[in-house]
């Protein structure tokens, strides 16, 4: 775990692969706590993406959000407009780590 842009911590999940160069794919797993500024949501995850892609090798960012998060639709409906898509809402189990997220979350997936 560390702190990806200020106030945000995350974490690579790394997976064997025999599809990719080197046998293993990275997913960076970033927790949006409840209370973060959204005035620069835009921007930190456009850094986000970029810090995964170029520094963690990751092919996947997955944010995962509190379910209680005031204005959850809205800023689910925003994270749409980065390629972003509803991967667990009801602790479904995670599609690429296969672990069972808390009900508590939401984990909304952008694939890079």
């Amino acid at each position: 775990r560390r702190e990806v842009v200020s106030g945000l911590v995350g974490a690579v999940m790394i997976k064997e692969s025999n599809d990719r160069p080197g046998g293993v794919v990275r997913a960076l797993y970033v927790q949006l706590p409840l209370a973060f500024d959204r005035s620069r949501l835009r921007d930190n995850m456009l850094r986000i993406l970029d810090m995964a892609s170029d520094s963690a090798s990751a092919s996947r960012v997955v944010f995962c959000l509190e379910r209680n998060t005031l204005d959850l639709a809205s800023l689910l409906h925003g994270m749409c407009y980065v390629g972003g898509h509803l991967s667990s809402m009801h602790g479904q189990r995670d599609e690429w780590l296969q672990a069972v997220p808390l009900t508590s979350l939401v984990l909304v997936t952008v694939v890079l």
